[in-house]
């Protein structure tokens, strides 16, 4: 009886660590299978590209080129350290800059804890909507036909393009 409960002891725990293992696996799984869908998402818009050219196309091909550096550039992109793990987004505006969001998990539980921005391209905003509250926005104000980035606060995967900025929204 004591063997069975020694075997099941050690069981368990070896499930416990496999478990710990894999959900800090299944983040960067995650990641790199978003990649890999945008590395799919490009070739289709870059082919709709060829017969309609348009600024929202653009915009689209920008964001998932940078979900699919995750798998050129992980070095770059995938920051660790005691605390935290940063998964880097970089959308580059050209001679505007860079705009570096950042998703950052929590090394211990492995969860989503913040979403920071290191960097704004110029000209370019972030605006939170009272009717969105889980979103934020990436907008140029002074080019308010220019689509902008829509980003979840808790899904980092749901990034979209919207075809032009919503308007600043005013009492």
């Amino acid at each position: 009886m004591k063997k069975y409960w020694i075997v099941g002891t050690v069981g368990i725990c070896i499930t416990a660590v496999s478990l710990v293992f894999a959900q800090t696996q299944d983040i960067d799984l995650l990641w790199k299978a978003r990649a890999l869908q945008a590395v799919e998402k490009m070739e289709v818009l870059t082919k709709k590209m060829e017969k309609e050219d348009s600024q929202t196309l653009r915009y689209e091909i920008m964001l998932e080129f940078a979900y699919a550096n995750i798998l050129t550039m992980p070095d770059t992109l995938i920051k660790k350290d005691s605390l935290v793990t940063s998964y880097h987004i970089f959308l580059n505006y050209g001679d505007d800059g860079l705009f570096n969001l950042l998703y950052n998990y929590s090394d211990e539980t492995n969860n989503l804890v913040s979403v920071s921005i290191d960097h704004l391209p110029k000209n370019r905003r972030i605006v939170m909507y009272h009717d969105t509250p889980n979103a934020f926005f990436l907008i140029n104000p002074s080019d308010m036909n220019e689509p902008m980035i829509a980003f979840s606060k808790t899904k980092p995967f749901e990034a979209f393009v919207v075809g032009e900025s919503m308007p600043l929204k005013k009492k």
